[in-house]
């Protein structure tokens, strides 16, 4: 039980000093941030911001107490036209039911742009196998108004 009460006090303070760095580097508050484990390794921590438009990732070491964000981002693509239509799809609205941190990537194609959403918590995962494993992807034709026939709507595999 001891464990338990002070993974849960570290976790705050380990979130509390990444507030405070994102905000003494950008001069706001970040929108949402995960502040969240690393196998084998509890002295060190992802971490993800949402600062909006897009995605920080960094890391949080308790030894000594520092934080660094990369300086490469990761754009959510959220308000692109083809996301709007892609939400539509019966499976990308399942994966968005448990998606804590959505980022889309657009591939377009003759006549159709093949629309995937992640999640950034697993970006660990594609570092290591390049792909997550838990993404969802659908079809938009061109012109078209709601996702294509080829609509995958799925996890991949």
């Amino acid at each position: 039980m001891a464990y338990v009460v002070l993974m849960l006090i570290g976790a705050g303070a380990a979130r509390q000093v990444v507030v405070d760095a994102w905000q003494s580097a950008n001069g706001t508050p970040p929108v949402s941030l995960m502040v969240g484990p690393r196998p084998v390794t509890p002295l060190t921590r992802d971490v993800i911001i949402d600062a909006g438009d897009h995605y920080v990732t960094g890391t949080f070491r308790w030894l000594p107490a520092s934080v660094t964000f990369a300086p490469q981002t990761v754009s959510k693509n959220d308000l692109r036209g083809e996301v709007t239509l892609a939400r539509q799809d019966p499976g990308i609205q399942a994966f968005l039911v448990w998606s804590r941190f959505p980022a889309w990537t657009l591939t377009p194609g003759h006549d159709e742009t093949k629309v995937t959403v992640s999640d950034m918590r697993f970006g660990v995962v594609r570092r290591l196998f390049g792909r997550s494993g838990f993404e969802a992807t659908t079809t938009i034709g061109t012109g078209s108004s709601e996702p294509g026939a080829g609509s995958q709507g799925r996890r991949s595999n």
